[in-house]
């Protein structure tokens, strides 16, 4: 049987974002995490267009990465991330949906087109509170 994300993030097995971060946030053994960051509905859809406003916090590290390429990341840079898409990467998103009929209806056309996160997006990493002991 196939489910959909939205049946598989209501299974009571499956926490949702809100725990998974929760989590995070509270327990030592947790992975590293980031959550993405939510944007109004406006800068949602306007393809590449939010990708300046977005991109001003990172100005300095692109500068400096274009400038200075590396492959490690300097930990003072670790709160936030920004992902950008590829040209490949985007066929290979259309191509991923392509495979799921169910998902690829005409909204989804459009939103491959327009929808920022399919081209980027921001990330904010969790910060640890461990509990007191």
């Amino acid at each position: 049987m196939q489910r959909s994300h939205c049946q598989c993030s209501q299974a009571r097995d499956v926490p949702t974002d809100l725990t998974q971060s929760k989590y995070a946030a509270t327990h030592a053994e947790a992975p590293v995490t980031y959550t993405l960051t939510t944007t109004a509905l406006p800068r949602k859809y306007t393809f590449l267009g939010d990708l300046p406003l977005t991109a001003l916090p990172f100005m300095w590290r692109i500068i400096e990465a274009l400038s200075f390429p590396t492959h490690t990341a300097d930990p003072k840079d670790g709160g936030r991330a920004l992902v950008a898409n590829t040209w490949h990467r985007y066929r290979l998103t259309r191509e991923a949906f392509a495979q799921h009929p169910s998902q690829y209806t005409w909204d989804r056309h459009l939103y491959m087109v327009v929808s920022r996160y399919v081209w980027f997006n921001d990330l904010k990493k969790v910060n640890r509170r461990l509990p007191a002991e």
